[in-house]
């Protein structure tokens, strides 16, 4: 969500000098400390039962105090907005979605065509979501516009972490893959809402290569001073694994041709679709929960790094930063 996670607050000293010379960093509350939080909020408010400090503290990972807060006063207006007297689970996360994705602005032009495009761009996501990312739970999948995003399909942490492996970031990758591979395989076209997939997917895929060591060697991109000059010098490296991972996540979709259908389908009639709505579906085709990641070896495409050739770059070469929707 880009949302800030630590704040600093600076000490002057008193010797007048008007130097700072110590900060304090002030991280985000964790699970407990949310909790807390919640609790002096939400005993301002009337509540219905469904809505517990300790069910709002699993959704906010990240949130400040001051945002805590924010949310809490939000869902009481959202409430009195439907005619209740008090506040439920439902008022929260219509409250958390308006804050973080921006209002709903249903497009009643759109032709049923291009929705079709756009719930399968988005179910391709979630069932990428939903079986490679353990971590997190698929939280909202929709295809009503919410600011500039025609749908989306969001996950949260099921609790707070500090690192990922390098399988949960190939993992990461195939997920922002997995709308066109379904665009490709299911639909016989491509279309142009993968731009900011497209641009993650290479962020991370350089990362992976040129900033952590993940990939055959261990130069780091953060050497040269320059993001650009280091996906410049990475570029046929980041194409090869970025087409490995999308064979992968083809192959994933294939596999579950079922879920993926049904998920555009109730998102055509529906618009939205909870993570446990998503779950009801997955469990009904398949007779189980969430499976357990499946093995996401970053080996698979190193032995076709070695056929590659350095890449020959001229003073004319460029890397397409971004694109435009």
């Amino acid at each position: 969500m880009g949302r800030q996670t630590c704040q600093t607050y600076s000490i002057k000293r008193c010797s007048g000098h008007g130097r700072f010379d110590r900060k304090l960093w002030v991280d985000s509350p964790d699970y407990d400390g949310r909790v807390d939080v919640f609790q002096y909020y939400l005993k301002k408010v009337k509540l219905d039962p469904s809505l517990t400090p300790e069910k709002a503290a699993l959704d906010t990972i990240g949130y400040s105090p001051a945002q805590i807060k924010h949310i809490v006063n939000e869902s009481v207006v959202i409430a009195h907005q439907r005619g209740a007297q008090v506040s439920n689970y439902e008022d929260f996360r219509a409250t958390m979605e308006t804050y973080e994705w921006g209002l709903k602005q249903p497009l009643r032009s759109m032709s049923d065509d291009e929705k079709r495009n756009v719930a399968y761009h988005e179910a391709g996501h979630a069932v990428a979501q939903y079986l490679l990312k353990p971590h997190e739970r698929v939280w909202k999948v929709t295809i009503i516009r919410r600011g500039s995003a025609l749908g989306l399909a969001a996950t949260k942490p099921t609790h707070e972490r500090y690192n990922r492996s390098d399988k949960e970031i190939l993992a990461e990758i195939q997920v922002c893959l997995a709308a066109r591979a379904v665009e490709e395989e299911f639909l016989g076209k491509k279309l142009n809402g993968v731009t900011s997939d497209l641009e993650q997917a290479t962020e991370l895929a350089g990362a992976y290569l040129g900033i952590v060591g993940m990939g055959d060697e261990l130069f780091s991109w953060l050497a040269l001073g320059s993001r650009q000059d280091g996906l410049k010098a990475l570029r046929s490296k980041i194409n090869v694994l970025l087409k490995d991972e999308m064979t992968k996540v083809k192959k994933l979709v294939l596999d579950h041709a079922d879920f993926v259908h049904t998920i555009a389908e109730e998102l055509l009639r529906r618009g939205d679709l909870t993570g446990e709505e998503i779950e009801e579906i997955y469990t009904e085709l398949y007779g189980e929960k969430q499976p357990e990641l499946p093995e996401v070896t970053p080996r698979a495409y190193l032995d076709s790094l070695a056929q590659t050739e350095a890449p020959k770059l001229t003073d004319g070469d460029d890397f397409d930063e971004k694109n435009s929707e």
